[in-house]
């Protein structure tokens, strides 16, 4: 019972604190909303069109000559890396990112371009939640309109068909997940860092710990403090954009609040442990804004890791944010099952697990065991 009342006491002393710092507050609570109203102001759609080489799609359904014309075409133009196979399957390997984009080939499609019918219709499904996937479904399209060298007439349409799990959202439901992870880790890092080093070094965690206060409790109190703003912002955020921008909720609501507090743990423990290592309250400041953003941006959260440098995409797949960002998309954009994001939320609870613990002991160290 005295450990259950001094967890509540620490979290609500630094719920209480975060509130009142100005500057913690308009980077927890008012900076994701002005970006949401950035993107918002900048929404022009651009997308775009050209490719690297990724991986395609193309079910066969043909069998003649213009459709080996359309295989050769995609596979000799640099950009394409064909698997070709049956529809049901490239689709579902289309949802879980192994393929960008899937071109359908339909029957009787050679002999309708021989007949001289009319155009016919391809179908092209595509991701709109991957930056690689528009690039290809861009790439896919000015492909197959080059292939028609002869004749007046189109030979083909082509039909867009986005994934099912993607048919109802719209443009800020794409920048959701990369905002979410932006302000869990600006409130678990950018907070708890700076503000505990200052503690530090102030002599206010040695006067704590000369209390009865015990540094599980005192850590059980400050995660969930910063998880108390977590979930705050989240209902600040969706609450914005649902009345501005017509977000939708999430397609698995608690999926995507347990996927947000792992999130923020692994946050937390990070900017926990600047603060054990970084004693000087000052250093801890711009290690704790570059480590912060560096997750944001090398995590795919802010900058689109199909579009990086293969260097880049090698670090950013290093990056707990790039799970994060991952985990939300599969389960809060696609309505997924939290099963589908089990790698991710292991590396989240691996990186939450070691960085409380490194922070942990240094605390015990230099803190705890000094009273």
């Amino acid at each position: 019972m005295r450990r259950a009342n001094q967890v509540r006491q620490v979290l609500m002393l630094n719920f209480r604190q975060l509130m009142r710092n100005r500057t913690a507050f308009f980077f927890n609570l008012i900076m994701p909303v002005l970006m949401l109203l950035y993107f918002g102001a900048a929404n022009g759609g651009t997308h775009i069109t050209t490719v690297a080489t990724v991986a395609v799609g193309l079910v066969d359904q043909d069998g003649g000559p213009v459709a080996r014309l359309i295989e050769t075409g995609l596979r000799e133009s640099g950009h394409f890396r064909v698997e070709v196979g049956d529809e049901a399957e490239l689709i579902r390997r289309l949802d879980a990112g192994k393929v960008r984009a899937v071109l359908v080939l339909p029957p009787g499609l050679s002999e309708r371009v021989a007949a001289g019918t009319g155009p016919s219709e391809l179908t092209l499904h595509w991701d709109p939640t991957s930056s690689a996937s528009v690039a290809a479904r861009g790439g896919l399209q000015y492909l197959v309109q080059s292939l028609e060298t002869f004749g007046r007439e189109p030979l083909f349409t082509v039909r867009d068909r986005r994934l099912d799990s993607t048919e109802r959202l719209g443009f800020f439901d794409f920048t959701m997940p990369g905002l979410l992870v932006y302000m869990v880790l600006n409130a678990g890092i950018m907070s708890v860092g700076p503000t505990i080093s200052f503690q530090r070094r102030a002599g206010t965690l040695r006067h704590m710990f000369s209390t009865p206060l015990t540094l599980s409790s005192w850590l059980l109190g400050t995660v969930g403090s910063i998880q108390l703003m977590a979930v705050l912002q989240w209902f600040v955020l969706w609450g914005a954009g649902i009345a501005m921008f017509n977000v939708h909720m999430p397609a698995n609501l608690p999926g995507t609040l347990l996927i947000l507090l792992l999130s923020s743990t692994a946050g937390i423990g990070i900017g926990l442990a600047i603060a054990a290592f970084v004693r000087n309250g000052e250093a801890a400041m711009p290690v704790s804004i570059i480590v912060s953003m560096g997750l944001s941006f090398l995590g795919g959260a802010m900058l689109p890791l199909d579009q990086a440098p293969e260097i880049v995409q090698a670090i950013m797949r290093v990056m707990p944010s790039f799970y994060m960002t991952h985990a939300l998309q599969q389960v809060t954009m696609k309505g997924q099952s939290l099963a589908t994001a089990l790698p991710d939320l292991g590396v989240l609870a691996g990186t939450a697990a070691l960085s409380l613990s490194l922070a942990a002991w240094r605390l015990r160290r230099t803190v705890a065991a000094a009273v």
